[in-house]
């Protein structure tokens, strides 16, 4: 057979295959409502439904008027739905406020403060100071002579081995700066490399800010010492000595001392 002729035969048996395909589906339309699967081989077979009823739900889709009423009926659903934030009692934060002078009423008498402080030739300070060139320290005091009281002064002490020669008191009191600037230097060798800086000055009313906040800190207080070469030296005062300021400052009060 020649390859026109076998052309021929595969094209009347391809021909053959799709007729007989068309026939077996045309002829199962009757039976499957028209709705069957066929494919290039085998048989043809009714297509099963996918479309699934739920028990006491109609299958037909909703109409224009009864989707109006589904959605009119949400949205007055989610129109009466109350939206107010509920207000819960919270604590009333305090916001940090630089402290200033105010005169308060002293709560302590003077029967209470004096065993928490010590007289050193007429001077009141603090327990455990010292009036030495030897020390890291920084406290409140004031001198009385008889019914006689003298000012109230701040006396800051310096020993190490690196001389700072500073000229100015930077003080962070919870948060916000106080400046001092001491008047009343003093510089010296100490043993061996040591050497020491002190300063001791009268407080007077230009300073009222910076004694209520010393003696009044609520969480820390940090003292920088400006050096005049740009070497500074800073230090956070621990609660023994911020509880000196208060000491000192209310008994200063109460014997007559004023600013």
């Amino acid at each position: 057979m020649n390859n026109l002729t076998t052309s021929r035969a595969l094209l009347l048996m391809v021909g053959i295959a799709v007729a007989v395909g068309l026939n077996s589906c045309a002829s199962m339309m009757s039976c499957c409502g028209g709705n069957c699967n066929c494919s290039t081989t085998g048989l043809c077979t009714c297509a099963t439904s996918l479309h699934v009823a739920l028990p006491g739900a109609s299958i037909d889709a909703p109409t224009d008027s009864q989707s109006s009423t589904v959605d009119k009926s949400k949205l007055a659903e989610l129109l009466n739905i109350d939206y107010t934030l509920v207000q819960y009692d919270m604590p009333e934060y305090k916001q940090p406020e630089r402290l200033v002078w105010k005169d308060d009423t002293i709560k302590e008498s003077a029967a209470q403060l004096t065993p928490l402080l010590q007289t050193l030739n007429g001077r009141i300070t603090p327990k455990n100071v010292a009036f030495a060139n030897n020390r890291n320290d920084i406290f409140f005091y004031f001198s009385k002579d008889g019914d006689k009281v003298g000012p109230l002064r701040l006396c800051v002490e310096y020993y190490a081995d690196d001389p700072l020669k500073y000229n100015k008191l930077i003080f962070t009191i919870d948060g916000f700066d106080y400046t001092f600037t001491p008047t009343n230097i003093k510089r010296g060798k100490g043993s061996g490399v040591m050497i020491w800086e002190n300063s001791d000055d009268a407080l007077t009313s230009a300073d009222r800010d910076l004694v209520y906040a010393l003696a009044h800190s609520e969480r820390y207080v940090r003292l920088k010492l400006h050096g005049a070469d740009g070497m500074n030296h800073v230090k956070k005062l621990t609660d023994e000595q911020r509880q000196g300021f208060y000491n000192v400052l209310q008994l200063y009060l109460l014997q007559g001392g004023k600013f």
